[in-house]
C-alpha cells in the first residue's frame, strides 16, 4: 500500500511539472504583443530606451525638392530632422531635452489616440507609391535600432493606421516648441 501512495505522488507530481511546463511557455509567447499584431501598451516604454517616431513624407517629386519632416521622442529627448531628397540628408535638425515624466505623459496622450492601432499585416506594411500627390504618414516605435511597430496612412486614404491622426500628429508637433519656425519654408 505504501508503495502505491508512493507511485501516485510520483505520477501527481509528475502531472504538475508537464502543467507548469506548459503554463510557462504559454506566458513567453505573451510577451512579445508587438510582433505577434496585438497593441503594444506604450506606457510601459516610459522608463526604457523605446523611442517614438512619426514621419510624415512629402509628395513624390524631384530628389532635390523632396522633403520629410520626422519628429522622435523618447526618455531622454525629443528630435526634429527635415530630410531633403530621397537619400536621408538631413538638411535640419533641433534637439530638445525630455525626461521621464514628460515622456509617461506624451505616451498616455499617444496610447488615448490610438498611435499603436493598425492593421498588423506584414503584406500591408510598405507604403512606398502610395497617394503620390499627397502625403505619407508613418507611425513607428524602435528599441534602438530595432523596428518594433510600423503603421501607415496618407492624406489621399487608405494605409494600415487605425487611430486619431489628427491628435497624434498634434501630440508630435507639440513636444517640438519651435515647430512652426523649422517648418515654415518646408514644403513638402
Amino acid at each position: 500500500m505504501r508503495y502505491f501512495f508512493g507511485f501516485l505522488i510520483t505520477i501527481g507530481l509528475i502531472i504538475l511539472a508537464f502543467v507548469l511546463i506548459i503554463n510557462l511557455t504559454g506566458r513567453g509567447s505573451d510577451t512579445s504583443t508587438v510582433q505577434s499584431g496585438q497593441q503594444s501598451v506604450l506606457t510601459s516604454y516610459a522608463n526604457t530606451t523605446k523611442t517614438t517616431r512619426l514621419t510624415v513624407d512629402g509628395i513624390i517629386n524631384a530628389d532635390e525638392l523632396h522633403r520629410q519632416v520626422q519628429i522622435s521622442v523618447g526618455q531622454n529627448q525629443a528630435v526634429m530632422n527635415v530630410i531633403g531628397g530621397y537619400n536621408g540628408n538631413v538638411i535640419k535638425f533641433q534637439s530638445y531635452e525630455n525626461n521621464q515624466n514628460s515622456y509617461s505623459e506624451f505616451l498616455y496622450g499617444l496610447q488615448a489616440a490610438g498611435f499603436n492601432r493598425g492593421d498588423p499585416d506584414p503584406k500591408k506594411s510598405n507604403e512606398s507609391g502610395a497617394c503620390p500627390t499627397g502625403r505619407r504618414i508613418s507611425f513607428d516605435v524602435y528599441d534602438g535600432n530595432q523596428r518594433l511597430q510600423h503603421y501607415w496612412t496618407t492624406t489621399c486614404g487608405g494605409g494600415t493606421f487605425k487611430g486619431n491622426l489628427d491628435a497624434v500628429l498634434a501630440l508630435f508637433q507639440r513636444q517640438i516648441p519651435d515647430y512652426d519656425t523649422l517648418t515654415r519654408d518646408v514644403v513638402y
